[in-house]
């Protein structure tokens, strides 16, 4: 349900900039929707062609480490993030979100 709320978002922020063909989404290993999910809910709605790209989750430490996350599954497949030196409860600082990250549109290529 959450990635066809998502997906509802998507298409109508790609819509803002005119007749689309095109979009790229970047889905966050943390954000709690797998990309294959946000694929097929985005296609089901639109004709456009869709790209979807997992960004890993990194994070930052008060232990001074930063990079990427140990993510921890618990029995109801719940996520839960740890710092691989210390064990402790990091700060994420990428891969928790869903991004529009391109539009093209029919006859160019707009950034978003």
């Amino acid at each position: 349900m959450h990635d066809k709320i998502l997906a509802a978002k998507i298409v109508k922020e790609a819509e803002k900039h005119g007749e689309v063909e095109e979009i790229t989404v970047e889905v966050g290993q943390l954000s709690g929707v797998a990309p294959d999910e946000m694929q097929k809910a985005l296609e089901s709605r639109v004709g456009w062609k869709v790209c979807t790209k997992q960004k890993e989750a990194v994070v930052r430490c008060v232990c001074g480490y930063e990079g990427p996350a140990k993510v921890i599954l618990d029995e109801n497949n719940n996520q839960s993030v740890k710092c691989p030196d210390c064990g402790g409860a990091p700060k994420v600082t990428e891969g928790n979100r869903v991004i529009l990250m391109d539009v093209r549109l029919r006859g160019k290529k707009e950034g978003i």
